[in-house]
């Protein structure tokens, strides 16, 4: 009888998806995503280690102050933290004698190098990596980059040109001496409190992205839970739209600006950070929020750090127009392999990953603004997959597929991370 291929045919026609004979397990071995901040605690001496018990119950993995201090090597380890101090343009062994190449503690798995430097700037980083690499390639060299501004490229501009520009001559620079653990990192705010969207936020994410996957490095990035300058106040569904957003794109490690507001900017009217600067333990309303999002994805990063990104497509909902942040993009996907339709009611992010086994894994978030609490109803057809495990919110779930149909409802800032399977027709049945 003829007619459509069914994902219940033979292997030979299958391309994709191995079959299996039971659901893949990822065992949580201790894998845990960089969560760390901008703008330690600085705490009394007496209330240290409260302060750092906050931290961890707030979901913080990695400590990342703009002082090293030798005596919180212990506080971390106690904790749990690791630990990556800023040595400001300096290396290592100029910061401390604690750092030098053999008598650095294993607590310690990276140095946060610079922020935001330019193109002219980063020129002269070659002998830092160099050092880096030399002893101690078994950490991170961490500089935080730019994020795309329209006024920043071109001749004259910030960047040296476009903005590919600029991410490539920091990769050719420092990922020319570097060549393992490596990480780009970006600061991107694209929530402003008038209710609009920065429009380089896709553009700035795909660049990092992008050039991430060319030269395997992790893909660092910071959200603003903090109210300042013209940017939006924080509440769960923000945080979680720009952390899936980020997400989306193989974002495997973030921070948050700021854990603290120092005194000079709350004169300046910005919002307290994740715990007041006063004392550095008293949780701001803001502390729940990151909470519950660092629980979130604590509770399933070991099965996201198994897989690496691949590419990113954009598709505009049947309720609106042209999405003005679809519009500059290079490196935008037209098609995932393993979609054989999708169909979403708002804007829709869709990024295609590949884990460790060859696994195919989907991340397909609602790109609809969260301020207007709209629920993404996303129709898609899977190609040879009858199941599917699903993550939605740290939330994991299996779907039995009819046709390869599965059917999402992602409210405001939610994604669902996706593993596709053909799972034995005898096995789906035990």
């Amino acid at each position: 009888m003829k007619g459509r291929k069914t994902i219940s045919q033979k292997a030979s026609e299958r391309t994709l998806l191995k079959e299996c004979t039971s659901l893949p397990v990822y065992e949580d071995h201790g894998e845990r995503m960089m969560i760390s901040f901008m703008n330690e605690p600085r705490p009394a001496a007496s209330d240290l280690d409260k302060s750092f018990d906050v931290m961890a119950d707030a979901g913080i993995t990695t400590y990342m102050p703009w002082i090293y201090k030798k005596e919180y090597e212990s506080v971390c380890r106690k904790y749990g933290l690791t630990y990556i101090p800023h040595t400001e343009e300096k290396t290592p062994q100029e910061v401390s004698p604690y750092l030098k190449p053999d008598v650095v503690s294993d607590i310690v798995t990276g140095f946060y190098f610079r922020d935001e430097p330019t193109y002219d700037k980063i020129t002269g980083y070659a002998s830092a990596a160099q050092n880096h690499q030399a002893y101690y390639s078994d950490k991170y060299f961490l500089v935080n980059l730019l994020p795309d501004w329209i006024k920043d490229r071109g001749d004259g501009g910030r960047f040296g040109g476009n903005y590919a520009d600029y991410v490539g001559h920091y990769c050719d620079v420092v990922f020319s001496k570097i060549t393992e653990n490596r990480v780009l990192s970006v600061d991107c705010y694209p929530l402003n409190a008038d209710g609009t969207m920065k429009a380089e936020w896709l553009t700035c994410y795909e660049t990092v992205a992008e050039y991430a996957k060319r030269y395997n490095a992790d893909f660092h990035f910071y959200v603003a839970n903090t109210r300042h300058w013209g940017y939006r106040a924080m509440d769960l569904t923000n945080l979680r739209y720009m952390v899936n957003v980020a997400m989306t794109y193989g974002g495997n490690a973030l921070s948050y600006f700021t854990y603290v507001t120092y005194g000079d900017y709350l004169r300046q009217g910005w919002d307290e950070g994740i715990v007041k600067n006063a004392d550095g333990i008293t949780p701001t309303p803001v502390f729940g929020i990151v909470r519950q999002m660092n629980s979130e994805l604590l509770s399933w990063d070991h099965v996201f750090l198994n897989f690496d990104w691949e590419t990113t497509m954009c598709i505009e909902g049947t309720n609106g127009g042209t999405n003005a942040l679809y519009r500059e993009l290079c490196f935008n996907a037209e098609s995932i392999d393993i979609i054989d339709a999708i169909k979403a009611s708002e804007d829709t992010l869709a990024g295609r990953f590949t884990g460790k086994n060859g696994e195919i894994g989907l991340m397909v978030t609602n790109f609809s603004d969260p301020k207007d609490g709209l629920t993404d109803n996303v129709e898609l057809r899977l190609k040879e997959a009858n199941t599917a495990i699903v993550y939605v919110n740290g939330r994991r779930s299996v779907k039995t597929l009819s046709d390869g149909k599965l059917n999402l409802s992602l409210a405001a800032g939610e994604a669902a991370f996706i593993i596709p399977i053909f799972l034995h027709p005898q096995s789906m049945t035990r």
